[in-house]
């Protein structure tokens, strides 16, 4: 999405809607109706509107040109009063002549300068004597989108609403001291807004932590055989709040704790081992989306982190299968001769439950060290769960309203 230099970068009707449909794309579209409740069938990928949906396009504001001179500025003179303003951005069309081909004038977009109430110059132009002809008016015309201070008075609330998620602050838009014609540095605000919002979409800036599961058990490690498998689902009321959850940045955190493990004799190494591989690689965060489109980073962690981590699954709620169970984590230990033991998370997204998602956890021990029994460790398994708590709550208890529910011990 382009930001816009008056006389440089044109700007063409439709960009209102461009910038309509880009905050959709942020924040929607969970839509809303007009008493602020979410509608059922709506989906979307970023946060869902905070105020009604929005209603909004461009409307031709059309005046006849009468003449344009040849100078530096362009002026053009109107056969009636034009109405523009200083910034405005305005769209030519229709020229006659020569002046439809060599003038670098049709079809373009230019801020309004000094203008009077039938004149303005075009800046930034520059049309020498020799480019064309004398214009020959009355012929073609000069537009103006209406979009009304309401409409991005509406879309503030929106854009607001998304930063304090985000950024604990107000976006830096304002809104217009007109109420029809929008100056083309509003546009600016709006789209280096929308945009800065993108980089960090779905970051949570204050939100809830609760234990969904906890599950510990037993093992015995050493023998080559299989090793520890969880298989287990986890389920929201319904498809409008699984949407909600991820929608708002939400996060699932698998952590697996490794206890009383043998620390003495040749069995020691290889629980070293394993206990390592858990360390490095849990907890394991699982969101909506991927950690780059979630927007953490180097410099924005994700909740209850203050350093970046890299244990973050390669694929998301809103990316998992219908087909069956897809690989989204897999790490081998790093110390020989263990390396060919290894963590792999799974997930799967049924059909016939889109409220729901399977996981599969495994920790396969492959290395037969020819003991006969091994030692045993203890393991423990929790699941927890990050969502918006303020500015933008779900208006429902994840802590309550989603559950958990395991096919083994584990």
């Amino acid at each position: 999405m382009p930001t816009i230099t008056p006389g440089v970068t044109p700007i063409s009707f439709s960009d209102w809607d461009n910038l309509y449909n880009t905050l959709l794309a942020i924040i929607g579209p969970i839509g809303v109706d007009n008493t602020g409740k979410p509608l059922a069938s709506s989906k979307g990928n970023g946060y869902g509107l905070t105020s009604a949906i929005l209603n909004s396009s461009p409307y031709p504001f059309t005046k006849t040109i009468s003449n344009i001179t040849k100078t530096n500025p362009g002026v053009v003179t109107t056969t009636t009063n034009h109405g523009f303003q200083n910034g405005d951005i305005i769209y030519l069309s229709g020229l006659p002549g020569s002046w439809s081909t060599q003038s670098g004038l049709e079809g373009g977009y230019f801020e309004v300068v000094n203008r009077t109430n039938n004149t303005f110059a075009l800046k930034n132009t520059t049309l020498t004597t020799t480019s064309v002809g004398a214009y020959i008016g009355p012929a073609g015309a000069v537009s103006q989108p209406i979009v009304h201070k309401s409409q991005f008075d509406r879309i503030k609330v929106d854009l607001d609403a998304l930063f304090q998620h985000i950024y604990a602050t107000n976006s830096s838009t304002v809104s217009p001291t007109r109420s029809t014609t929008i100056q083309g540095s509003v546009y600016n605000q709006y789209y280096t807004a929308i945009n800065q919002a993108v980089t960090k979409k779905l970051v949570l800036r204050t939100y809830d932590n609760v234990l969904l599961a906890t599950r510990s058990q037993s093992s015995t490690w050493g023998n080559g055989a299989a090793g520890i498998d969880a298989q287990f689902t986890i389920t929201w009321p319904d498809e409008l709040k699984f949407f909600q959850f991820w929608n708002t940045g939400g996060i699932i955190r698998f952590n697996l704790v490794v206890t009383n493990e043998s620390t003495t004799g040749v069995q020691a190494a290889k629980d070293t081992s394993w206990k390592q591989l858990v360390g490095d690689n849990f907890p394991m965060y699982y969101g909506g989306f991927t950690k780059a489109v979630q927007g953490y980073d180097s410099t924005t962690f994700l909740p209850d982190r203050t350093t970046d981590t890299n244990n973050y699954t390669s694929e998301g709620a809103f990316t998992s299968s219908a087909a069956g169970f897809t690989e989204i984590y897999r790490k081998n230990a790093i110390t020989s001769p263990y390396t060919s033991n290894y963590i792999l998370m799974e997930h799967f997204r049924p059909i016939a439950t889109p409220n729901a998602i399977e996981f599969k956890l495994l920790l396969q021990d492959q290395v037969d060290n020819q003991f006969t029994g091994g030692v045993t460790a203890d393991i423990t398994f929790n699941i927890n769960m990050f969502y918006s708590k303020d500015p933008i709550p779900l208006g429902w208890d994840p802590g309550t309203a989603i559950t958990v529910s395991f096919t083994n011990n584990l």
